[in-house]
């Protein structure tokens, strides 16, 4: 029977959500960054929509993390325009 987690779709958001959590694990002294968790926890469920929203909303705190936005901007957003930090490129 194919479940939510096992779905071909799914499993590209779930390893992203595992890399993007073992990166953010890192920070904040082992902590991690709250909002980057919330990020995680839509890719785990399969949700980009919600995820990339996370993001949009919570730019200016994932800013704060280089690493934490390149892996975003390159998997979460890759090839397109309309992402997070689009106005801070064009600076």
């Amino acid at each position: 029977m194919r479940t939510p987690e096992t779905a071909p779709e799914n499993r590209e958001l779930i390893d992203l959500g595992n890399e993007l959590d073992r990166l953010q694990a890192q920070e904040n002294q082992g902590r991690g960054i709250s909002c980057v968790k919330t990020v995680i926890a839509y890719l785990k469920m399969g949700k980009l929509e919600e995820a990339r929203t996370v993001c949009h909303t919570e730019h200016d705190k994932i800013v704060s993390y280089p690493e934490i936005k390149k892996f975003i901007k390159e998997n979460l957003f890759k090839g397109m325009e309309n992402h997070p930090w689009k106005f801070l490129d064009s600076l």
